[in-house]
């Protein structure tokens, strides 16, 4: 299991905008539900990287967790948006340019997850769609035979920003790659939370 550093530097650690964004988060609707996705985790799953290993994966799920409030997501969609933001990078084998990462993630996630047969349709689709161009996001929602393609299109940008904010880790961050404007909002704290939890 994972051994709650994240959340113990969330908790004591954190200062400026992140000791914020904590304290606002902490009140949220969903933050139980996020504590239960990161405390989940086996660090062991995550290939062993600076660039796409635990840490990487820590923040995601945080900056997901803010993100799904300001969506004003329902219950049930964060509950799958976190998953997934816990779970992208599983299927990682390199540091590299890998877009079957994706792919692979998604072919191990039932492994640690309990959802419906739709749900996890969407879990997997959301999760390898994440690796790939976003003109490729339907066509991948379709292979997995998923009913509420408007749902699951939703829940897979909503990933692609959560794991897009963090590539101020490569010092690539885009703004004009992030899908939602609620997401551009995230960018300076993106920033400091990997300046200082890395």
């Amino acid at each position: 299991m994972h051994n709650k550093k994240f959340v113990n530097f969330l908790e004591n650690h954190a200062k400026g905008s992140v000791q914020e964004a904590f304290s606002e988060a902490a009140k949220v609707t969903h933050y139980k539900m996020f504590r239960q996705v990161l405390d989940s985790l086996d660090k062991g799953l995550f290939y062993p990287s600076e660039l796409h290993g635990i840490t990487h994966t820590e923040r995601v799920c945080f900056l997901g967790l803010l993100l799904s409030e300001r969506l004003k997501m329902s219950e049930a969609d964060t509950k799958l948006f976190l998953t997934a933001c816990a779970y992208h990078d599983i299927g990682r084998q390199n540091d590299g340019t890998d877009d079957l990462h994706g792919a692979r993630s998604a072919g191990e996630v039932a492994k640690y997850t309990d959802f419906t047969e739709e749900e996890l349709q969407i879990l997997k689709a959301v999760i390898e769609a994440h690796s790939l161009s976003d003109g490729k996001m339907l066509e991948t929602i379709k292979k997995y035979s998923v009913r509420d393609e408007e749902r699951a299109m939703f829940i897979a940008k909503a990933l692609k920003d959560a794991d897009g904010l963090d590539r101020v880790r490569l010092g690539d961050l885009d703004p004009h790659y992030l899908r939602f404007k609620e997401s551009l909002e995230l960018i300076d704290l993106a920033e400091e939370l990997f300046w200082v939890y890395h």
